[in-house]
């Protein structure tokens, strides 16, 4: 029961992500030319703490303050956009081991996260 309430807090948090996310046109191969670049994230050399990441997943908040990240370890790390670390995050699954992420989705103003992992817990930090 415990893991259906956070799966539903999940999924709210998504949808709501999705849903406010429409003020912009939606992108289409009429429009995508005109997409231009407000910033430029180089995850080769994100600070040493932040650890070695081998996958494109990521997340940003709505205005690309914090940035969560994946890194090896699979441990969620959340920085700003001045390649500081705000926190890290570490959830240990039922095998003793760091979870497997999935997915998931930074608040607005980037102070909480949403997040899924492989075993089904779903975590709101």
């Amino acid at each position: 029961m415990f893991r259906l309430m956070w799966f539903g807090v999940f999924l709210i948090m998504l949808s709501a992500s999705m849903t406010t996310a429409q003020d912009a046109p939606v992108i289409n191969a009429d429009n995508f030319l005109q997409l231009q670049s407000v910033k430029r994230i180089d995850f080769e050399n994100v600070p040493e703490e932040v650890g070695r990441i081998d996958n494109g997943l990521f997340m940003l908040n709505d205005d690309a303050t914090r940035i969560a990240t994946v890194n090896r370890d699979n441990h969620i790390i959340v920085w700003d956009d001045d390649s500081n670390i705000v926190d890290t995050i570490i959830v240990i699954g039922a095998d003793g081991l760091p979870g497997t992420f999935i997915g998931g989705v930074l608040s607005f103003d980037g102070h909480a996260l949403a997040a899924l992992f492989t075993d089904g817990a779903s975590h709101l930090v």
